[in-house]
Order: C-alpha cells, then structure tokens, then sequence
C-alpha cells in the first residue's frame, strides 16, 4: 500500500509543487514595484527592463539586457557562454550561437559605451564566457547572488499574498495524502493481534473476597475475606506478596478503607442490627471503636484526606428506608449530619475530593463530597390506616 502510494501520489504532488513553484515565482516578479541596480553612471530596472544612463534612456535589445541582468545576478564571478546561451535561446531553437552571443555582447558594449581590449563593465574570460567587473552603485540594490532578489521579493506585499495563495492550494492534496496515510497506518494496526492479559490473583486464600482498597502508596490492599466462619474477617496483603495479614475475625466486619498515611485501616462491623465503625493498625493490634448506632441499608466509608474525619452513612433506625451521609470527627467523636435526602431515599458509599479555597486565607482546603442515591419503592399502607 505504502509502495502504491509512493508512485502514484508522491510524483503527482512533486509536479504540483513544480508547477506552484513556477506560477509563485511569475506572480511575484511581476508585482515587485521596482528592483534597479546603479552602477556608475548607469541605472538598471530589472521589472521594467530598461537601462538608463544619467537618468535617460538608452537603447537597449532584449538579449543584450537579459546578458547584462545575468552578468549582475553574478557580480564578480564568471557567467560561461553555455549558461547565457541556455538563458537567450530555447533548447530547441537553431541558429549560430556563438554568432549571436558575440553580436549581443558587442551591442551591451557599446549601450555602455565599454571596448573588449579595455573593459570597465564587461570583461571576456578566454574560452569560458563573461564577468562583470564594474563598481555597483551605494544607492541601488546589490544583486551578487540570485538569493538577494528571491529575499526581497519575499518581503514584499505581493509576494506573501503569492506564498499564502500558493500554500491554500496545495491543502487538497496534503489532505487526501494524510488521509491514505493514517487509513492504512490503522488498517496495519487494526491487523495486529492484541497483547494477552495476564490476570494474576493477589491473595491465594479460600473463600471470596470483596470490598478491596488500595493503600495510598498503592502498595498494600486491605479487603474482607469469607469463608464461612473461620477465615472470615479483614485482611491486608502486599501488591505482589504471597501471604496476607489478617487483622480481624468477627463475620460482620466488611468495607475497609484507609487512612491518610496508610497506618490504619476503618471498617464498619455489622452485629445484632447495630453498626460500629471500627479503626485498627494496618500492621494490626488493638481495634478502637469511634462510632455505634442503628445499621443503614446503605454502606460505604470514606477518610478525609486530611485525617480527621470520617464520612459514613448514617440511619434514624435499624432497616430505615432512608439515610443520609454524616461526618465524624476525630477530635470529639462526634457527628454532623451532611445530607438531607428525601423519604424513601437511600444516600451511600461517600468519597471526597480535595479542592482548595478561593481566598487568600490560611484555612485548610475544604471537603467536596461525592455520593451514591437510590431512591426506594414506597411501602404499600395497610387497610385501613
């Protein structure tokens, strides 16, 4: 496909580019206002193609001049007979031209009044063509070198407007080659297998676990193991490690997260229709409750990120169709209620987000919570109520 493309489109944008490159490059020498050249007494327009002589007019033919314009274009160096004869005559034109060469250079001669035994303008280099060896006027344009009159157009009106025009119409084709391009890039891509996944298990226990949490290096996970009523409890293990570290074994503990600084591990600990909030060591020791009341259908903990507070869901009652996210604080173990959910209105598993305040106090960032809803079919009223 590439190689396709290489001949077929790649030789069609080059002849374009050609052919822009020459429309460009007419466009903007006719609309250079003026390029003249002052050497001695005599004064050179190259756009208008006339040669003055102390402000008039001389006489001059068109092969002459075209000889005189090259011979400035390489001022100071040798302009060989073959290179003017490529420039006055066609490839295919056949006539004398070593005859014509010499009548032209002999007319540019005397229009500058210049002789071949002592020239001031034009010099003969024996058997390899002519120099120009005259003085170039301070006040007109230096032309040594055909760069110098592709530089000035450059800086001209028309030829910024030429190199725009010239660009836009070549953004077709880039488009169509991009195109065919980036299809067959995705088709190769498209052909190429998928790498495997490997799934790698990180705790070889029995049982299932569930609520996983990572620790905030990203190191160690913390998750609720269930096998009956052996291993069931609270667990951490190193990403990559083979054995795990149980920190709990009461059946009703579940949904672990992690502080701050990764040094302890809260869970939540269902038992007789009540719900504790529970915190431990990550490397295990003894639980501290901070929070007990009713069990909410809802479930969910959530750290603060600055450690101290934890955000929960919170019941009226046990089996209650409605709850809310409350707030503990560390400091005082108490709690504020965040949420107000409507009846029949299930408010769960609560995260935060740590944004800064828009003011130039130093008051800590505040807390921006991010919470599940459901919202539950309401019971049926009994007769008669």
């Amino acid at each position: 496909m590439l190689e396709l493309l290489h001949q077929s489109i790649f030789p069609a944008m080059q002849q374009h580019t050609r052919v822009l490159h020459v429309w460009v490059t007419g466009h903007v020498l006719q609309n250079v206002f003026s390029v003249t050249v002052r050497f001695d007494i005599f004064e050179i327009d190259l756009r208008a193609g006339e040669l003055r002589k102390q402000g008039r007019l001389v006489k001059l033919q068109e092969q002459p001049f075209r000889i005189l314009s090259l011979l400035l274009e390489r001022c100071g160096e040798v302009v060989t007979r073959e290179e003017l004869r490529q420039n006055l005559w066609p490839a295919d034109t056949f006539v004398d031209f070593d005859h014509g060469l010499n009548s032209a250079v002999a007319r540019l001669r005397e229009a500058l009044c210049d002789s071949a035994d002592k020239p001031r303008f034009i010099e003969t280099v024996a058997k390899r063509g002519y120099r120009f060896i005259g003085p170039l006027g301070d006040g007109g344009l230096t032309l040594s070198k055909v760069a110098d009159v592709a530089a000035l157009v450059d800086k001209t009106p028309a030829g910024k407007y030429a190199r725009g025009k010239a660009w836009m119409a070549g953004i077709p084709l880039m488009v169509v080659v991009c195109a065919i391009g980036l299809w067959a890039f995705y088709r190769k891509t498209a052909e190429r297998p998928l790498p495997s996944i490997e799934v790698v298990p990180l705790v070889s226990l029995r049982g299932f676990q569930v609520t996983p949490a990572f620790s905030p290096d990203g190191k160690q996970v913390a998750f609720r193991n269930g096998d009956g009523a052996h291993n069931t409890g609270i667990y951490t293990a190193m990403v990559g490690g083979e054995k795990s570290l149980r920190l709990t074994s009461d059946s009703g503990d579940c949904c672990p997260t992690w502080s701050p600084d990764g040094r302890q591990v809260a869970f939540i600990r269902y038992a007789d229709k009540t719900f504790s909030i529970i915190v431990i060591p990550a490397l295990g020791g003894t639980e501290h409750r901070v929070y007990r009341g009713p069990a909410p259908m809802g479930t969910g903990l959530a750290w603060s990120p600055d450690g101290k507070f934890l955000a929960f869901p919170e019941a009226s009652a046990v089996d209650s169709p409605r709850s809310w996210i409350s707030l503990l604080s560390f400091a005082d173990y108490s709690t504020r209620r965040l949420t107000l959910p409507p009846e029949d209105h299930l408010t769960m598993r609560p995260s935060f987000r740590l944004t800064a305040r828009r003011s130039h106090s130093c008051a800590p960032p505040s807390p921006v919570f991010a919470t599940m809803s459901t919202s539950l079919p309401r019971r049926a009223a009994k007769p008669g109520a």
